[in-house]
């Protein structure tokens, strides 16, 4: 069985695709930057971020979302979005915000830590809101995650990788300490869960779902997983 294991990894280390050589495909598939006029697919490593001072926390590059990932992550999740918040934590420039507006949730919020990428992405939601058709309205901020205020909405929180597990801790910390958390729906729709250690030690949280999807590169497969509190899974249950 692990000779079956390794021989799987090794398959998949050939297969994999490099970042750059991603994300290149997925722009020349997709069109989403040729389309809107914006400015999502760039690649930049976080040492390159004069205010990304702690690196060992963070992960290591800003790296765009697929489309067709986001909008199949969000679509595949059977909520009344018109009741639900939806959070961006890691938004970057601002592509999965961009995407998640042109559907019905009760608003959009982008969470980026360094003010550098944070900027982009408030140019990026101008120019998307005169050639788009939105449902939603955005709201970007410029903050640490794990000292984020969250709103008392029942809360549908997407994560792409963004931080170490040491981040990660403090985030849930901050996420789970709200007294609205017993009350509220929580989901958390994580894209490659690197540290799901974390997510899966916490006992308000436990596993919904998870899907693996399509080639990995890098060596690391692509999948999601989707966590919820009681009151999520039980929102869920009724959809």
């Amino acid at each position: 069985m692990q000779g079956l294991k390794t021989l799987r990894h090794r398959i998949e280390g050939l297969l994999s695709i490099p970042f750059e050589a991603l994300a290149r495909r997925n722009e020349r598939v997709e069109g989403f930057d040729e389309r809107f006029g914006t400015r999502t697919s760039d690649i930049i490593k976080m040492s390159k971020l004069a205010d990304s001072a702690d690196k060992n926390a963070l992960h290591s590059q800003y790296f765009p979302a697929a489309v067709m990932v986001v909008d199949r992550i969000l679509r595949s999740v059977p909520i009344a979005r018109q009741e639900w918040t939806f959070v961006d934590v890691g938004a970057g420039m601002g592509r999965v915000t961009l995407i998640a507006s042109e559907l019905p949730f009760k608003r959009v919020i982008g969470i980026e830590y360094s003010q550098e990428l944070h900027a982009i992405a408030i140019a990026n939601e101008r120019i998307h809101a005169e050639r788009a058709t939105r449902r939603s309205a955005i709201e970007l901020h410029c903050a640490d995650a794990a000292e984020f205020t969250y709103p008392d909405d029942d809360l549908f929180l997407f994560l792409f990788d963004p931080f170490r597990r040491p981040v990660m801790e403090r985030f849930l910390d901050r996420l789970l300490e709200s007294p609205a958390t017993a009350n509220r729906g929580l989901l958390i729709a994580y894209y490659i869960p690197e540290e799901h250690a974390s997510l899966a030690a916490r006992p308000e949280l436990r596993v919904l779902k998870t899907e693996r999807l399509f080639r990995p590169f890098y060596g690391r497969p692509q999948s999601w997983t989707l966590y919820g509190n009681s009151a999520g899974a039980a929102r869920l249950a009724r959809s």
